[in-house]
Order: C-alpha cells, then structure tokens, then sequence
C-alpha cells in the first residue's frame, strides 16, 4: 500500500559465552514511569517513592549477553508476540528461560502496540491510544512480514533450525499467535 513501517525485532538464542550483567532495558524503564504515572498523580505514591523505583529499575540488570557468540545449533526457533501496552523486553526473563532450554526466540516490539519502542538509532514510537480492530489487524500483518524474513534473520543467526518454528504469545500476542 506503499505504508512503511519499521519493526523492531530482537533475537534471544543460546550461547556458550558466560553470560553478563546487562542493563534490564529503557523500554521498560519508559513503561514503569508511564504505569507509575497515575499513582503518583492520584498520591498513592509519593515523588521520592516514584524517583527511587525508577532508580531501581535503571540500576536493574539480568543476566544476558548483546553480542554473544551463538552456541552450535540448529536451536528451534519460537517467535514470541508481547501483548498490548507492554514492550516485548519486559518478557525478558521468560524469553531467557526458553533461551536457556536451547530455543532461539525472535521478539519483535511492534510500534505503537507496545508502550515504547526504541529503535536501534535512538528513535523512539509510543503506544498509541486503545485497542481497536486496526491494531490488531497490524499486529497480524507485522508478523506475517517478520515471517517472510525469517530467511534473512537466520542468515545473521546460524544456529536457528527454520524446519521447527513455534509461535506464543500473550494477551493481544496470543491472539495474533493464534490467528497467524
């Protein structure tokens, strides 16, 4: 339709590196300070609880490597669909725990279903406002694209078996797993 669309997609896959402390991510730190908003507008929580959690969440780190060596494969691989208004990284610990069973996840962040996405130039898109049929519909199409290029995504990551792929998802995630 001549519509171009950037999508973020991020793979997690097992490595024999020892893994690192790294970073939990600004996406999610973006996230928390929007669900935190309201609460602290309404004075459930206070201006220093909200700064001291955000300071907790910039200074939270999980154990995983950006740059690993990938171990020898093949490794099936599962494309992970995160729901609405969340980010795909906040999942992490979930997507980390298939990686450790020996499974490549593919985790896209879809733009303007996920609170925040941040791109790897810096730039950023945000949630847009409610759910709706569109949405959905673009979460769907997102996938399908993602799915045409499994080609190119396994030939940065060699490790990946493309005769077992596997798909999950949760809340709109799961929707658009069960419909694709």
């Amino acid at each position: 339709h001549g519509h171009h669309r950037k999508i973020k997609v991020t793979v997690y896959y097992p490595s024999n590196d020892a893994p690192k402390l790294e970073p939990y991510g600004d996406e999610e730190v973006d996230f928390w300070e929007t669900e935190l908003k309201e609460p602290l507008e309404s004075k459930e929580i206070t201006p220093k609880e909200f700064e001291s959690i955000i300071q907790e969440l910039k200074a939270l780190k999980v154990f995983k490597s950006k740059d690993a060596i990938p171990a020898t494969g093949p490794f099936p691989v599962i494309l992970f669909e995160h729901g609405f208004g969340v980010t795909a990284g906040s999942y992490q610990r979930m997507l980390l725990e298939l990686v450790s069973h020996g499974y490549v996840v593919i985790a896209p962040g879809h733009p303007n279903i996920a609170t925040t996405v941040i791109f790897e130039d810096g730039t950023k898109a945000f949630l847009k406002a409610g759910r709706d049929a569109l949405m959905f519909e673009t979460a769907f199409l997102d996938t399908q694209f993602i799915l045409r290029q499994i080609d190119a995504i396994a030939s940065t990551m060699p490790s990946m078996n493309l005769t077992k792929i596997g798909m999950i998802g949760h809340s709109l995630g799961g929707a658009t797993t069960v419909k694709t």
